[in-house]
């Protein structure tokens, strides 16, 4: 009897193609599986870098809106600050009501307040400048004995300034002297 053995060889070799194409699908599908895998994470990974980076430049905006806030804020508390400080000035007893016309009378007309800062305790301090030095000797004369009109009785009143002082002056390019003042603002004359 002879056996044929063709037809198992061929079977044989028809099951490892079989075995070949379902190996080669299932790598196939693995490697396109792990592929999409990849895809997914590096979209993941690129879409919350763009987040964290859209956070970060509205953190950066942010932080530029409370810079320029506080600074407003700051500007604002300055102004209200100085609001009360000319309602204390200006308040009940209106002490100061008259004061700058006293110190625009007592000052020469040819001598000008550059600045001029005063305490609650009626200490001053000015920067100034007058045309010449006889300028400069009117304005410490005239501040020196500056009364205030008593508008009741119409009499003198004590010296408005007391403690006059001119420290030092320059000659700028003009020609003006351009010097420093202190004095003490008699508060019970107000």
């Amino acid at each position: 009897m002879k056996i044929n053995l063709i037809p198992e060889i061929r079977q044989e070799q028809v099951r490892i193609q079989k075995t070949n194409a379902l190996v080669t699908m299932i790598a196939i599908i693995l490697a396109v599986v792990l592929g999409a895998i990849i895809l997914l994470l590096s979209g993941m990974f690129l879409a919350r870098m763009a987040q964290a980076n859209q956070y970060n430049a509205s953190i950066t905006q942010i932080n530029k809106n409370i810079k320029s806030q506080a600074a407003l804020e700051k500007t604002v508390i300055d102004v209200s600050k100085g609001i009360q400080d000319v309602k204390s000035i200006l308040g009940t007893d209106n002490k100061w009501k008259n004061f700058f016309s006293d110190l625009e009378k007592a000052t020469p007309g040819d001598v000008r307040f550059k600045s001029l800062s005063i305490t609650s305790d009626g200490k001053a301090s000015a920067e100034m400048e007058a045309r010449d030095v006889t300028s400069l000797d009117r304005f410490l004369t005239s501040f020196s004995t500056y009364k205030r009109k008593d508008l009741v009785t119409n009499t003198d009143k004590n010296n408005l300034f007391s403690d006059v002082v001119v420290a030092g002056y320059n000659v700028d390019d003009t020609g003006k002297i351009n010097f420093s003042a202190t004095f003490l603002v008699n508060l019970k004359e107000l």
